[in-house]
């Protein structure tokens, strides 16, 4: 965490309107702490209020370390600085492992842990290009109600899964994502999502307008296969027979065990947390900082 957002990369659209709240908190403690202390001493808390059900009494968390360094080349509030590599939304579970690893230092538990946060988030159409128009849709249903728990994994194996293209507007590129309610409601998943149960690699493909991320297999026996587009008709000769794809070996039995214990989700989402936010600091002799 180093308190910059890139304004011009296409994933961040949205994250202007937190910025703009938390400015006034940046300059109020801004002789105390650094922007990056402030953003993620506010993640930490916004986790700890989104667990509002079925919470363990001795659930608890907390601020590890306070001395992070706000990046050069960004404004007062945050926006500019280096450009950094992203995650993208449709990396097969290799690219996942391997994004982590290198970037924050998480094994694949500690990555399934993490992508758990999805239950307490929700998909803004016109902001990124995923989820259904003109709702508050997320991963999990009644997301708009933000609340952090193992509901994220329960989705993600409870339902069947299908892929559509969705068409958007202005700068945000047309985007493949996965949903189960043919009316356009309810939860949506993104490949990269869909990676901890289904091994996508080598079947995803360019649509014939070079859109990214369309998946050449289904994600259940059960799923049909409808997208329409004249790059299959051209390479399957109108014959479409799309397998069901292989299960992720190494993160599967991850989501199967967690989605059957919410208990263990929470405490290890709590030290996850903690270790993607101190990435790259020295806590060796920082002293926690209780979250009231």
């Amino acid at each position: 965490c180093n308190g910059c957002i890139d304004p011009t990369v296409i994933d961040n659209r949205g994250l202007q309107e937190p910025v703009e709240l938390l400015f006034p908190l940046v300059q109020k403690y801004q002789h105390l702490f650094s922007r990056a202390d402030v953003w993620a001493y506010c993640a930490v808390v916004a986790a700890d209020m989104a667990v509002v059900e079925n919470r363990p009494q001795e659930l608890q968390f907390y601020m590890h370390y306070l001395g992070r360094t706000d990046c050069q080349g960004a404004d007062e509030k945050g926006f500019g600085g280096p450009q950094v590599e992203m995650y993208t939304n449709h990396m097969t579970t290799h690219e996942m492992i391997q994004f982590f690893d290198q970037r924050f230092g998480l094994n694949p538990y500690e990555m399934v842990i993490l992508m758990g946060v999805h239950s307490a988030a929700v998909a803004a159409r016109n902001n990124t290009g995923f989820g259904n128009r003109g709702r508050e849709d997320g991963w999990v249903h009644d997301a708009e109600e933000y609340k952090l728990s193992n509901m994220y994994y329960t989705s993600m194996l409870s339902s069947v899964w299908e892929m559509e293209k969705v068409e958007n507007d202005g700068p945000v590129p047309d985007r493949y994502q996965w949903y189960f309610d043919p009316d356009g409601h309810g939860p949506i998943m993104t490949t990269s999502d869909m990676s901890l149960i289904i091994d996508t690699e080598g079947f995803i493909i360019n649509d014939s307008s070079g859109g990214e991320g369309l998946v050449m297999c289904r994600a259940h026996e059960e799923a049909e296969f409808e997208v329409v587009d004249n790059i299959i008709d051209e390479q399957h000769h109108h014959d479409v027979d799309v397998p069901v794809c292989p299960m992720a070996e190494q993160t599967r039995g991850i989501v199967q065990e967690l989605e059957q214990d919410n208990t263990q989700f929470l405490f290890a989402f709590v030290s996850v947390l903690n270790k993607m936010i101190t990435n790259g600091y020295d806590i060796m002799h920082s002293s926690p900082v209780v979250v009231a």
